[in-house]
């Protein structure tokens, strides 16, 4: 590789590196399994009658979701839960939004444990503006607890979902556990 573009990274800058790494793929989790139960949903369970075609963007999926906990009365037993899933999607959703989205402005730490500042363009219907923000190693470590607890209850939901229509009871196995993850914001060196 051309010696010009390669550096040395600093602790800090691969610490940040690995927590937007470790957001990236636990939100993706979350999401494939919130997909998962909208697509059962929409398939076995009547959600079609509420919508034309199953949900693709996050709002439009989570509105669709608590359509059809409102609407199939078969759904009922997993409305709370559902509620309470969606409502933690709505709030993990901005932060993550800003981070994925947005355009980090500095790659060196000013000062240890100071964060990083990012350049986000907002969009209106005519025009835009640019905010501006940080996003510290203690911002990343309560974004990433977020994040492992939004993928687990995503995940436990949707095998609610699926021993339901498998006929099973949530009782006639133990529940489904994900593995542990060790958060990297609070793996050694991030501070």
């Amino acid at each position: 590789m051309d010696k010009r573009w390669t550096k040395e990274w600093t602790e800090e800058e691969i610490s940040f590196f690995a927590a937007m790494g470790f957001s990236v793929v636990t939100w993706a989790s979350a999401e494939h399994s919130l997909d998962l139960v909208c697509a059962l949903i929409f398939r076995k369970y009547g959600g079609n009658a509420q919508a034309p075609r199953l949900p693709k963007q996050l709002e439009v999926k989570l509105t669709f979701l608590e359509k059809c906990l409102d609407a199939i009365p078969r759904l009922k037993k997993f409305r709370r839960e559902g509620r309470n899933l969606t409502k933690r999607f709505k709030r993990v959703a901005k932060k993550r939004h800003d981070l994925m989205h947005g355009s980090v402005a500095n790659l060196g730490l000013p000062k240890r444990g100071d964060g990083y500042r990012f350049h986000k363009f907002d969009y209106g219907r005519q025009d835009f503006r640019i905010r501006r923000f940080k996003f510290s190693p203690s911002d990343f470590e309560a974004l990433s607890d977020k994040l492992m607890r939004l993928d687990t209850e995503a995940t436990v939901y949707l095998g609610k979902v699926v021993d339901d229509l498998a006929g099973r009871s949530a009782k006639s196995r133990p529940p489904h556990r994900p593995p542990r993850r060790q958060n990297p914001a609070k793996a050694k060196g991030t501070h």
